[in-house]
């Protein structure tokens, strides 16, 4: 209940892709049809940008501007909630999550596994994804991914 007062908004999901090279950001049609779902995404760029480009009209929330730095998590996403965002999806690889992690900000992760990892080879970079308190949820195949969501207890 303390994290829902320090993050009020309504939902903040971890996401990100592994693969035989390492993690990192989801992109292509996988990203395109999970940010559908969320107002606004944030990468490790720092970019954050409309879930869906143009689709809430021009009153329903505010966007910092492109050239604005991001903050530290709490104020980040405080600052979403009073500009009207409601779901926000951070996209990178652990390092990113780490920081939101940190400050209880995450409700959701999933991990996106991609073609040509091996089930005997370790997952390079996910150390930081199924952090105490996460418990698996749900393992799915999407595509040629399987997919492992986790959420918080």
């Amino acid at each position: 209940m303390a994290r829902r007062a320090l993050h009020p908004t309504a939902l903040r999901t971890w996401v990100c892709s592994v693969g035989p090279g390492g993690s990192g950001r989801l992109t292509g049609d996988a990203l395109d049809d999970l940010r559908v779902g969320y107002d606004v995404v944030l990468d490790d760029r720092p970019v954050l940008e409309e879930g869906r480009p143009d689709a809430h009209g021009p009153d329903a929330f505010a966007l910092p501007s492109a050239s604005a730095p991001l903050d530290p998590p709490t104020l980040t996403l405080a600052g979403l909630y009073a500009g009207g965002i409601r779901t926000v999806l951070l996209n990178g690889p652990p390092a990113l999550a780490d920081q939101y992690l940190s400050a209880g900000a995450i409700d959701e992760a999933q991990l996106w596994l991609t073609p040509g990892l091996r089930s005997a080879e370790p997952i390079v970079g996910t150390e930081a994804f199924l952090r105490p308190g996460f418990r698996v949820h749900k393992i799915e195949k999407r595509g040629s991914e399987a997919v492992v969501h986790a959420t918080l207890r």
